[in-house]
């Protein structure tokens, strides 16, 4: 399993990139991803969602988790 980079870690590695004369199509074409997500993580600060294409670029996965209080705010089991 390859190791994960942070997005932060990404998007500076893209802007090097880029003005080293890369193109976002060819970095594409090398992560198997829409130019466009490329631009948007260096221009946008995007955040892909899909976990593919956060795969794909050796993102983190992304764990969506639901907590549940209480009135008084503690945590319950929720149902």
């Amino acid at each position: 399993m390859p190791k994960t980079i942070s997005l932060e870690a990404l998007k500076n590695q893209l802007i090097k990139r880029k003005k080293e004369g890369e193109t976002w199509a060819g970095m594409a074409r090398e992560y198997g991803v829409n130019p466009a997500v490329l631009w948007r993580i260096g221009h946008e600060d995007y955040n892909p969602k899909r976990a593919d294409t956060r795969q794909k670029l050796n993102l983190p996965e992304i764990i969506e988790m639901e907590i549940r209080r209480d009135e008084s705010g503690r945590f319950t089991k929720g149902e």
